[in-house]
């Protein structure tokens, strides 16, 4: 039975391509959505973007314990590269004695966000690598700190004057903000490496691309039919679409966190930011439609990056595509009016078609 069993398997697997027909439009979506489309301009606010130099530097700085205030943790401790630059559970709390808000975000494309935190209280990469060092439930470290580390590390003072000068023999409070401002550009310069590409669907999209056979693509025509649904019924593009899969913007998702308020807290924070400076500063403003709004992640390296949501209380794909197949329930409930979302609708098949396409976005960093 078995072996009959595998057989009808093999069968169904090497005709089941033969009813999967992409319209000229759904070819045109799926083109937008390949890594080929990814930009790797510079950051106009980080003179340092895209230089080695600082890259090196960043990448040091990263993983480098000193920077906090008991020399115990980096930026590495939550965004770990071994676990997607994030961690697998819920709510990381490195520090004793301080619990998290929030799952800690992945760093996959973090240079294509617009915001940065779930709540978007950091209007660039680099002010947003400032703000955990200084967070006393995170690094708990201070610019002063790091200012000071700087000059008494040799290794770390040289390469930082390759790229930013001499730094004063006396530095004043300014200057501090100056040095501190420059560490954040360097780390930033490394994250803005932390991009997946050539993924499965990646090499699907090129086959489609080129007319290339189906016996050769790269996903199996349950992704295919996956993909489908993704572009089409199940409607996830209204949130996730380009080759960061990710509108970089906020959505209310209903979950039960009612006491964070998301990105109207975000705004109030961001306001305050000492190292907010773009000009989307000018079109930030305070709504209370904002509470509770959370901003949509890439999604990039999917599969490896769980659990989900900002409070992390998804584990699995599989819980992710239940909750939005029924997410219409929570709005009602809320007696919120929401445009975008609402209720996938899907079968148990096609929601099992819909992870397996999620599943090719795992790529190669």
């Amino acid at each position: 039975m078995n072996i009959l069993l595998m057989f009808i398997f093999l069968f169904v697997s090497s005709i089941s391509y033969a009813d999967i027909i992409f319209s000229d439009t759904e070819k045109h979506i799926i083109q937008s959505l390949s890594s080929r489309n990814y930009k790797n301009a510079a950051d106009p606010s980080n003179p340092v973007s895209g230089n080695p130099k600082a890259i090196k530097f960043g990448k040091q700085l990263f993983f480098d314990k000193r920077l906090s205030g008991d020399g115990k943790f980096s930026c590495a401790s939550c965004h770990d590269p071994e676990t997607g630059w994030s961690k697998h559970e819920a709510i990381t709390s490195i520090r004793p004695n301080y619990v998290a808000k929030r799952h800690v975000p992945h760093l996959w494309g973090v240079r294509y966000n617009r915001w940065y935190f779930w709540d978007g209280r950091a209007d660039s990469l680099w002010s947003q690598a400032l703000m955990p060092i200084e967070d006393i439930s995170e690094m708990a470290g201070s610019r002063t700190q790091v200012a000071n580390l700087i000059i008494q590390d040799k290794s770390l003072r040289d390469m930082y004057q390759t790229l930013f000068g001499d730094i004063p023999k006396s530095l004043s409070e300014k200057e501090i903000n100056h040095l501190f401002a420059n560490i954040g550009k360097s780390i930033a310069s490394f994250e803005e490496t932390i991009i997946s590409k050539n993924s499965s669907f990646d090499k699907f999209a090129d086959q489609l691309q080129n007319n290339e056979s189906s016996e050769n693509y790269a996903i199996s025509a349950t992704a295919a039919r996956g993909l489908k649904l993704f572009i089409g019924k199940a409607n996830c593009m209204n949130c996730h679409f380009g080759p960061n899969f990710s509108d970089g913007e906020f959505h209310n998702l209903f979950l039960d966190s009612p006491t964070d308020k998301g990105r109207y807290d975000g705004i109030t924070q961001l306001l305050k930011n000492d190292f907010a400076s773009s000009n989307k500063l000018n079109y930030v403003y305070q709504n209370v439609a904002f509470r509770g709004q959370f901003k949509t992640p890439s999604l990039r390296n999917v599969a490896l990056t769980y659990p989900y949501m900002h409070t992390g209380n998804l584990k699995t794909l599989k819980e992710v595509v239940n909750y939005y197949n029924t997410i219409s329930d929570r709005i009602k409930a809320s007696n919120h009016q929401e445009i975008l979302l609402g209720s996938l609708n899907l079968s148990t098949t096609e929601q099992d078609e819909l992870i397996e396409f999620l599943k090719t976005l795992n790529g190669e960093p």
